[in-house]
Order: C-alpha cells, then sequence, then structure tokens
C-alpha cells in the first residue's frame, strides 16, 4: 500500500514580509467599508449597504492573511507548517467566495437603482492604469508564489486579483458615465461585476476544494 507523501511548504522567505509593509490598501479598504457604512445608514441605501460589506470583507480578508503569514513563519516544523498554510488557504477560498456574494449584491443595486461610479476627468485614466497594473500584479504573484510552494503567499494574490477585477469594473462604469452613457453604464457594468462574483465563486470553491488540503491536514493529524 502506497504512503502518499504530506504536502511540505516552503517557509516565507524574508523577502515575503513585504506583505505586511502593504498594509495602506488595507486601511483605506477599511476606511471606505466604514464610510459607505454610514452613508448606507443615514440614507438607507441598499447600494452603499452593499459596498460596505464588500469592502469591509475584502479587508477582513487580508488582515488574516496577514495573521496566518506572521503565525507560518514562526513554525519550524515544515510539515505542521505545510498543514497550517494548506488550512489557511481553504479560509481565503471562503473569503473570496464570500467577497464573490457580496459583489454580486453591489452589481445587482447597481443594475436595479442604475447606480453609476465616477471619477474627475483627470484621474479616470489614472485610476484605469492602476487596475490594470494591479491585475498584472496579481497574476505574476500567483505565478511566483505558486512556484515557491507558498499557499498563503498566493492565497494573498488571489485576494489582490479580485480586487483588481473589481477595479476595472469600476473603469469601465466611470469611462462609460463620462461619456454620457448613464443607463448603458450601469447596466453593462452591473452585469459583466456579475459574471466577475461567479468567477470569485468559482475561485474561492477550488480553493476550499482544493485536495492538498485535506491530504496536508490529514498528515498533520497521524504525526
Amino acid at each position: 500500500m502506497s504512503v502518499k507523501r504530506p504536502t511540505v511548504c516552503f517557509p516565507p522567505r524574508r523577502n515575503s514580509r513585504k506583505p505586511f509593509a502593504s498594509c495602506f490598501p488595507l486601511a483605506v479598504h477599511a476606511a471606505i467599508g466604514v464610510w459607505n457604512l454610514i452613508l448606507g445608514i443615514v440614507a438607507g441605501s441598499a447600494w452603499f449597504l452593499a459596498t460596505a460589506v464588500y469592502y469591509l470583507l475584502l479587508c477582513a480578508s487580508r488582515r488574516q492573511v496577514f495573521r496566518m503569514l506572521r503565525d507560518a513563519q514562526k513554525m519550524k516544523n515544515p510539515r505542521r507548517r505545510g498543514a497550517f498554510q494548506m488550512r489557511g488557504c481553504r479560509q481565503v477560498g471562503v473569503w473570496i467566495a464570500l467577497i464573490g456574494i457580496s459583489y454580486f449584491g453591489v452589481c445587482l443595486c447597481m443594475y436595479v437603482y442604475h447606480k453609476t461610479v465616477t471619477y474627475p476627468f483627470y484621474l479616470l485614466y489614472g485610476v484605469a492604469a492602476a487596475a490594470f497594473f494591479k491585475i498584472g500584479m496579481a497574476v505574476y504573484g500567483i505565478r511566483t508564489a505558486g512556484k515557491q510552494n507558498q499557499p498563503l503567499l498566493s492565497a494573498l494574490k488571489w485576494i489582490g486579483f479580485v480586487d483588481a477585477c473589481v477595479s476595472i469594473v469600476a473603469v469601465q462604469c466611470a469611462l462609460l458615465t463620462w461619456k454620457g452613457e448613464g443607463r448603458a453604464a450601469s447596466d453593462s457594468s452591473a452585469l459583466l461585476g456579475m459574471g466577475c462574483s461567479v468567477i470569485f465563486l468559482g475561485i474561492g470553491a477550488a480553493m476550499f476544494f482544493r485536495r492538498g488540503a485535506r491530504g496536508a491536514a490529514g498528515s498533520e493529524k497521524k504525526e
């Protein structure tokens, strides 16, 4: 009877402390989430409330990954570290699925109430460039973390990928609104966002049902 080798993940390298320095977007998302929550309660707006839930979930998921990365760095046993990282990857899958559901709610409100996203003209192309840069860096980070066999770093990059996709939808909506396509901007962007939400749910499910996660957890129990 063949015995499966347990999943062993490399410890995060010294330069992987870089994510801890990226607390600025986490703080920004938290501030946007709280602000939208206040607006939603005061104005009784479902769109603001759904947007607040999305940003707060995004902030909470990143904070959770930062905490798990910090804990993984303290582990010296490779098998336990591998099992811990794979369990963390499954948890992030749940977070991403919840983010997908919350963003579906945002897009549904956008479609029903014809809400649009606007940016000042001088910021529009800068925001667009930043969105495409974010998605490029997220894809590069996912590939690099996968080669280094670091599930938690890969999970963090997947959260960045979700954030970048949402930014691109917002930029598309802002561009169409700027061109005077108000109704078309809200409808097309909402449908695109709903499609992205389904993809986010798929990503979350794939991370949660990852085979290595169960195998690694089982190897830890046998120790």
